[in-house]
């Protein structure tokens, strides 16, 4: 089979794969289409056209490397087209995505009573908002580390206490994984407010916590 006979899939193949090489892929600017694409063709194992293997395709064809190519299809997975939108415009972790997930639906991003479509043009907004986002969620975590080391540093626990301290910090590990699993979830826009909302009474009583510690 030939790259050059346009009626095989071979060529239509061989011809994306060059026009994202040059843009896209190359410019570690992954768009949602690009990794639907890619998910597309290594379920149907339509890159055995061109390459023997998955393993063999992916450096060849496109200039990124199997692991590579597979994180950008397990992030299509795990956090939707949204996290491709909005890396077109902020470099963001997937560790710090996940921490915001809950202010993104519907293509926008919601910041205290504000809702911002991600797009370009709004570039600048985005960028300020994600990094508020950002700083609100690590402030959090940093609260949490500093009340755990400020009791264990000046309160000598029995042994039950230590336990059931242990048993809180479990329970609140999995209401964290449960929360991320659902913010990154495909919700309805009335969901996705009510997530919101609960992630604000959390902080809000974490605070609250913290005050009368």
């Amino acid at each position: 089979m030939q790259l050059n006979d346009v009626s095989t899939p071979a060529f239509e193949l061989g011809t994306w794969v060059g026009r994202r090489q040059a843009f896209a892929l190359l410019a570690n600017k992954c768009s949602a289409a690009d990794a639907e694409w890619l998910k597309q063709i290594r379920e149907s194992k339509g890159y055995k056209s061109v390459a023997a293997d998955w393993e063999q395709f992916c450096p060849r064809y496109l200039g990124l490397s199997r692991s590579h190519a597979d994180k950008l299809i397990h992030q299509l997975e795990e956090f939707g087209t949204a996290y491709f939108e909005l890396s077109q415009i902020v470099r963001i972790p997937e560790k710090a995505y996940r921490a915001i997930s809950g202010a993104i639906s519907d293509h926008s991003i919601e910041y205290k009573g504000e809702t911002i479509p991600i797009s370009q043009e709004n570039g600048g907004r985005i960028a300020e908002v994600v990094a508020l986002l950002r700083h609100g969620s690590e402030q959090l975590s940093r609260q949490l580390v500093s009340m755990v080391l400020r009791d264990s540093a000046t309160v000598v626990m029995p042994a039950e206490q230590r336990k059931k301290l242990r048993e809180v910090r479990k329970r609140l590990d999995a209401c964290f994984t449960q929360l991320e699993a659902i913010g990154g979830s495909m919700l309805l826009p009335a969901d996705r407010a009510e997530l919101v909302a609960l992630i604000a009474y959390g902080l809000e009583r974490l605070n609250q916590f913290q005050r009368a510690a």
